[in-house]
């Protein structure tokens, strides 16, 4: 049985999976019933429904909630406690919560003035030699993996493109280079897709002169498969659905300091 022939594209059966999965973390259920073969089948999602209390986001309503103004103040806790520091100040019995505000605002200003300088060129010297993974090429033949795997990078901080298959990829990796894309870090890699597959992709791109990273996401994660991907030049290989942690665990390993704004 290969599944990576016999497949076609049409999918591995990943979806209901990951479904499973996410209904679980919901505190929910999911099943599934059939009247028999090309009968069609029903699936049912049951989820807990859930009250959410208000909760106070602006600095008027977080004091209003808690009441001991000074102990507040004196943590320096207010993250956005500038739209409504006037009306306050207008009270008498603020002015001394928003001294003592002033007060530890300056002391952090000063505090990060007086750094010597031998400790800021040292500091701009590690900053200099660490190994980051920004720009990363995301390739899949499934639109909603990529979007998947797009939106979780992009929230650490990635600045992430997108390709259907090898062959796109190739076409892709040129075009980002032409457009003044200085650099890709890192490939992640479907292994089957239609139009060029993971492991032919990643052997041209290798031959094309590519130094960057390229790591195998894949569902078929037998070590035959595996194997593959690596003797075609691949870095490494990592099993769908792709959690963030593994590919920060595998970034380390490969000596990586960051992954966009996510030190690892």
């Amino acid at each position: 049985f290969n599944a990576n022939k016999l497949q076609a594209g049409g999918g591995s059966g990943l979806g209901l999976f990951i479904a499973k999965g996410i209904v679980l973390l919901h505190g929910g259920t999911i099943s599934a019933t059939s009247a028999g073969v090309d009968q069609g089948a029903v699936f049912t999602v049951a989820l807990p429904v859930v009250s959410v209390s208000k909760k106070p986001h602006t600095a008027l309503e977080v004091l209003s909630a808690h009441g001991d103004l000074t102990d507040i103040a004196d943590k320096c806790q207010f993250q956005d406690a500038s739209q409504d520091q006037q009306r306050l100040r207008n009270s008498n019995s603020m002015a001394t919560t928003f001294s003592n505000i002033d007060s530890c605002k300056s002391s952090i200003t000063t505090s990060a003035e007086v750094r010597p300088l031998v400790v800021l060129a040292e500091q701009d010297k590690q900053e200099a030699e660490k190994r980051y993974v920004r720009q990363v090429l995301v390739v899949d033949d499934a639109a909603t993996n990529r979007k998947m795997l797009c939106r979780l990078l992009s929230n650490s901080g990635c600045i992430c493109h997108e390709a259907a298959d090898g062959m796109e990829c190739v076409r892709r990796l040129n075009s980002l280079l032409l457009d003044g894309v200085t650099e890709v870090d890192l490939i992640l890699m479907d292994f089957v897709m239609i139009e060029m597959n993971g492991p032919q992709a990643t052997t041209e791109l290798r031959r094309l002169g590519f130094k960057g990273l390229i790591i195998g996401v894949t569902g078929n994660v037998l070590q035959a498969d595996v194997n593959v991907f690596m003797e075609h030049g691949a870095d490494a290989v990592l099993a769908k659905p792709l959690m963030l942690s593994k590919l920060k665990d595998t970034l380390k390993t490969l000596h990586f300091d960051q992954l966009g704004d996510v030190a690892l």
